[in-house]
């Protein structure tokens, strides 16, 4: 992946498991991408606190969003964020827009 990226998608339908994108080492590469302004993850891809303070470091992002109906047997497994992992990331980011499964909270600078 460039360092000059501004927006990547990240899309899993392959059902290949709860894990299968929550590598810290894939992570490490999206989070070297320094001027990376949108980032859109949909499908099977884990969401969890960790993700969201990694996804919050990236210096030039203005937004963030987490699309995708899944099945339930899949929710709990790939969406484990609480309401207050939220609030951690809009604290940190506030100047970021966030869509995270339906909820939409914008960017307030």
């Amino acid at each position: 992946i460039g360092p000059r990226i501004r927006k990547l998608s990240l899309r899993n339908q392959a059902g290949l498991g709860p894990e299968s994108l929550t590598d810290r080492t894939d992570w490490q590469r999206i989070n070297s991408l320094a001027e990376l302004q949108e980032l859109t993850i949909m499908g099977m891809i884990s969401v969890d606190a960790g993700l969201l303070r990694d996804v919050a470091a990236l210096p030039q992002l203005k937004a963030f969003h987490v699309y995708g109906e899944l099945p339930p047997e899949f929710h709990s497994k790939l969406r484990r964020y609480t309401a207050d992992d939220i609030a951690t990331f809009r604290h940190t980011r506030p100047d970021v827009e966030l869509h995270i499964n339906g909820q939409e909270y914008p960017a307030l600078k």
